[in-house]
Order: C-alpha cells, then structure tokens, then sequence
C-alpha cells in the first residue's frame, strides 16, 4: 500500500528502489545457505511485484532476499530492514511478502530450517527427451556438462517443477505471466546443467503452436529464459539452435515467430539467424547489394530455415548494411532502401484515407491524422531508433566473420540526413 501522507520528508527517507533491494540467489548445497558471500543477482524489472514506479514505501535500509532451491526451485523469502516508518491513519507502509506472494512459488517458507530440511531430502531428475548434450567454459568453473530436453507437458513431476520455476520470470521479462500447462498446444524445452551428480535447471524455452494455412503450423516462442547465474556463457544462443534445429526436422512446422522480444534476445536471434542466412545465396554479398528485398528472397529462408517473413527482412537489412563497409554508394542505397520500406505504411493509408474522403484532400482532413502531416519526421525517429537497435549486430557481425563493416552509426546517419 502506498503512502497516504502529503509529508514528502517521510516519503523520500522511507522509499526505497525495489531492483536496489531485491537480492536473488540461487542456492546448490545446504551450505551455500549460510554463505555470506554468495553470489546474488539483481532483477531487470519488478513493477509487477512492487508499484508501478518499482519503488516499496515503510522501509529504510531494506533488504528483500530471496533464495531458489537451484534443483527443486523451492524458495525462502528473507525480509530484513533496519527502520520502519510509524503508521497511522494516514500513512502506511506496504506489506512486502503480500505483494510477492502472488509471483513467490507455491509453498515457499520463511523459515531456514524448514527450507534446508528440504534440500537434505532432495533428489534430481532429468526430464524429457534430450535434443542435445553439450560442453561449454563457465568462468570460474571450467567445462561444465549441458543437455536440452524437450518436455512432456503432461508429465507430473514436470508440472510441479515448472509452476515454480516459471514463477522467476518476473524478475527479467516484462509483462511476465504465467502459462497454463493444460493446454495441449505449449511445447517447452529446458536447459539443465550436470554438475555434482545432479541435473540442475538453468533455463528454459516455451513456444505456442498456432494454425496457419493451410494444414500447417507457426510456433511462436514466447519466453526465453536463462538464469542469471549462466548468462553471457552462450547457453542461450545453444538453446535457441537446438529449437530451431527440433522445428526443421518437422514437417508440419510453417515458420517460427517470436512473441514481443526483449532488446537482449532479439540480438541473439539476430546473431543466429544472420549467421544461417549467410550461407544462402538469396543473402549473400554478391545477391544482397544488387537487389532488394522480395517474397522470393523471404521463401528460401522459409523453406530452409523457418524464419519468418519479418525477420528475413530485418535479416536481409543488416545484411545489407554489413556487405555495404565504407561505400557511400552501398551506404546510400541501403539508407534508400530502408526509407521506402519505412514510408509504404504511410503512403498506403494516405491512399486509404483519400479514398474514404472521396478523394478529397483538404489540410482539415489531415488534421484528423496528424501522423500523415509531416511523415518524414515520424520516419525519421523510427530509422534512427531502428539503427541503434541493428549497428551493434552489425559490429558483432565484423568480429565473428572477418568482414570491414561501416563503424560508425554516425556515418549513416549523415547519408540519411541529406536523403531527407
């Protein structure tokens, strides 16, 4: 509950910032329990669990711990501060575990003891079938044994893990919820990691199975989770090929579509995909930089490799802009090409839009659609919002394959200026 109380002294020296205060750590021996020093991670977002301004009001020097059960996900819940503010009628402070409750796993426990009786009476178990084993370099521990299995949804044991380990992504997706395992069209894949004579889940993957004419099917990720004590390893780029190497080997599968990705897995994708496509000669340097795109283009990657129309194109562009290094020329074509990819939404509800005035056009009816008065300013912002999102794949591109790209985004930038 929010403060009530207008008094702004009380309310600076008693909010505190939730990612600040919130403390996860996951936990792989009862001895890592009383662990001062272990390790701990911070979330990305919590205005799901705290208020909408991730802030927790009542509390100075607060400290909000959270321990997974690295095995079983069981979680103990360790709230700690050094002062709380005095209530009264007007001024309340709000009440922690109620708002983590609903986002906590179902039988979580505030009691250590109870919490380490827990973990002594544990065992693992790996389920589903393996897509994939694997051995990877995790800092500060050496090779470590991976292996990604796809689940049966239907499978008990599988249903009580995943109830609590989805309960982490709310802490690193926005707009985090919950999906229901009863519906027959989730496919999930996790990522364990073997490490002393347990398999430990360190990840996992959930895709929706949607129709698509005619007789087919269009699997859509719709989280993609890697815990934060094996990210940036390349666990999540090894988890991601092997879904899509399960997805090329099944007829019945159209394309793969990602449902709103963050800014981090949409580079990974990228990554992925261009380092796919590239070995095509439709997105090769030769084809890229003296066509544009086309359906055609977007059905070899479709058949080949089941990436979707929208993202062939987002491929084929950075690309493009790779192929094109230091050339003004190619620099100016591919700034061209982009632009007219920008403007045809514009241009056609523009044609729509007359239309539906009779071809009239009239400065008064443009002010019903102010977006259409000046497009060039909104295509302006969209290309350059566009480029900051695509220029580091286009860095990371150059340090994988060798290539000269452009290295600045300033460069293209200017090119797009006078294009204006």
């Amino acid at each position: 509950m929010k403060k009530e109380s207008g008094d702004k002294n009380v309310s600076r020296y008693f909010t505190c910032n939730g990612v600040n205060a919130t403390h996860i750590r996951f936990v792989y021996s009862v001895d890592d329990v009383a662990q001062r020093d272990l390790p701990s991670y911070k979330p990305t977002h919590c205005h799901q669990v705290y208020n909408s301004d991730e802030t927790i009001f009542g509390y100075r020097s607060l400290s909000v711990d959270i321990y997974y059960n690295a095995l079983t996900m069981n979680c103990l819940l360790d709230i700690r501060y050094l002062k709380k503010v005095k209530e009264d009628a007007h001024t309340k402070a709000d009440n922690i575990e109620k708002m983590l409750s609903p986002w906590l796993p179902k039988g979580y426990t505030k009691d250590k003891k109870k919490f380490v009786t827990k973990m002594q009476k544990q065992n693992s178990k790996l389920l589903g079938v393996v897509r994939e084993s694997f051995r990877k370099n995790i800092a500060g521990r050496g090779r470590c044994d991976f292996k990604i299995t796809e689940i049966d949804t239907n499978d008990p044991d599988f249903r009580d893990l995943h109830q609590r380990f989805q309960s982490v992504i709310v802490w690193y997706i926005d707009a985090a919820s919950f999906i229901d395992l009863s519906d027959p069209k989730w496919l999930i894949f996790y990522l364990y990691e073997y490490r002393n004579r347990e398999y430990y889940p360190v990840g996992f993957c959930t895709i929706y199975q949607f129709y698509k004419h005619p007789g087919k099917i269009r699997a859509r990720i719709s989280q993609f989770l890697i815990l934060p004590s094996h990210q940036r390893a390349g666990l999540g780029t090894r988890l991601l090929k092997a879904v899509y190497r399960t997805f090329w080997e099944r007829q019945n599968i159209a394309d793969i579509t990602v449902e709103d990705p963050s800014l981090g897995f949409q580079r990974m994708r990228d990554i992925v995909d261009c380092n796919l496509l590239c070995e095509l000669y439709q997105f090769s340097n030769l084809y890229v930089l003296k066509h544009t795109f086309c359906r055609n283009t977007a059905e070899s990657a479709e058949n080949r490799y089941k990436i979707c129309f929208q993202q062939c194109r987002r491929i084929y562009e950075i690309l493009n802009l790779c192929y094109a290094g230091n050339r003004p020329k190619f620099l100016t074509e591919w700034c061209r090409r982009v632009k007219q990819r920008l403007k045809w939404p514009y241009e056609r509800d523009m044609r729509v839009f007359k239309r539906k005035n009779f071809g009239f056009y009239h400065k008064s009816l443009l002010n019903q659609r102010p977006l259409y008065a000046k497009p060039s300013e909104v295509i302006d912002k969209q290309f350059k919002k566009y480029l900051d999102e695509i220029f580091p794949i286009v860095l990371k591109l150059e340090k994988m394959n060798g290539g000269e790209v452009v290295k600045y985004p300033s460069v293209v930038r200017r090119i797009w200026t006078r294009m204006l």
